[in-house]
């Protein structure tokens, strides 16, 4: 499984923005463009690529777009996506579950 892209705010900071500051949602997004997880991340892909038996799930396709990620999930009623600044949420882990268990079933 991928190293998850760090978000710039917490749940926390995020929503007292969004409903303090009235700021949009959009201002809780964030790039991952130069970070560590990136460079993680390509390591993994590359292994992966290079080693039929080393297997690499990346998450980062369902929130990142390029180098930009989402806060908050769009397609499932805006629900959070990253909790902690490091875990997925519990919405978005049932989310992508299913994904996952035919990524699994593919390697199996």
């Amino acid at each position: 499984i991928s190293a998850l892209p760090e978000p710039s705010y917490s749940i926390h900071e995020c929503l007292q923005k969004i409903e303090f500051q009235n700021k949009s949602r959009n201002i809780c997004d964030y790039k991952i463009e130069n970070t560590i997880v990136k460079k993680l991340n390509k390591g993994f892909n590359d292994l992966s690529n290079s080693y039929k038996n080393f297997h690499y799930f990346d998450i980062t396709k369902f929130i990142c777009t390029g180098v930009s990620c989402k806060f908050f999930n769009e397609e499932n009623s805006n629900n959070i996506i990253i909790t902690d600044r490091s875990h997925l949420s519990y919405e978005f882990s049932l989310q992508i579950k299913k994904n996952f268990y035919q990524y699994l079933e593919k390697i199996i």
